[in-house]
């Protein structure tokens, strides 16, 4: 569901028993939008962490420079799913998806670069996340089509932001607000109820995580034999 400030703000005062008390007006709305957007940052590392990468992936194109080693990341990257590369720029669905490097791989040697479009691997081109930027290695000769697939960072609340998807856990950051706003007030007993009720909520999201798909639980199968054998998640 979608959360407005103005409501989790009111909300948020309501559960923290400050709601039409003069003793605990010095609390500004700008300070309760502070606590908002920590925790919903603390509840969305969560559901990344129980319900796994794809929950909110989304995809971008890149595109690497000749000669160039790097390339900039989307500026929303908050963690890398995969890398593919673009066999041909005639097809959008013959992708290879690419290795992640070491930082000992910089000095090892390389197979010819770049492979064929039809070769079943790829390029021999692997890449390495450093700071907001991908490092090839080796450094890419010619522009290759690349699709990153990322976790995107959540979207907080600003001026230009009023409301946001928290999908079902919106309670979450309710409550882990409203127990930033009794802290600030220096009120551990009512903080600690609040405490009670948020342990709760992080069990129910526990289970609910765990059987997400149960009509399509996650199946390993062998496919092939001999040396082009392989395993497939199903």
């Amino acid at each position: 569901m979608r959360l407005s400030l103005s409501g989790a703000i009111d909300e948020i005062r309501t559960r923290a028993g400050m709601s039409g008390s003069s003793n605990y007006h010095f609390l500004a709305d700008d300070d309760i939008k502070s606590f908002i957007n920590s925790s919903w940052s603390e509840l969305y590392d969560i559901l990344v962490q129980k319900y796994g990468d794809y929950y909110f992936a989304t995809a971008a194109g890149l595109q690497t420079t000749a000669n160039t080693q790097t390339v900039a990341l989307p500026t929303d990257c908050y963690k890398i799913i995969s890398l593919d590369w673009l066999a041909s720029s005639g097809s959008t669905t013959n992708f290879r998806t690419l290795s992640r490097a070491t930082m000992n791989d910089r000095q090892q040697g390389y197979p010819p670069y770049p492979a064929t479009p039809n070769s079943p691997y790829g390029p021999a081109l692997e890449y390495l996340p450093q700071g907001t930027n991908l490092l090839f290695v080796p450094t890419p000769t010619t522009a290759e089509h690349l699709r990153l697939w990322y976790v995107p960072l959540p979207t907080l609340f600003s001026a230009s932001a009023q409301s946001t998807e928290m999908y079902t856990w919106s309670e979450y950051v309710i409550l882990d607000s409203a127990i930033k706003c009794r802290l600030a007030q220096d009120d551990d007993d009512k903080a600690q109820i609040l405490l009670m009720q948020k342990s709760a909520l992080v069990k129910r999201i526990e289970a609910a995580s765990a059987n997400r798909d149960v009509g399509k639980p996650v199946q390993i199968m062998s496919y092939g034999s001999g040396y082009r054998a392989f395993n497939r998640r199903v």
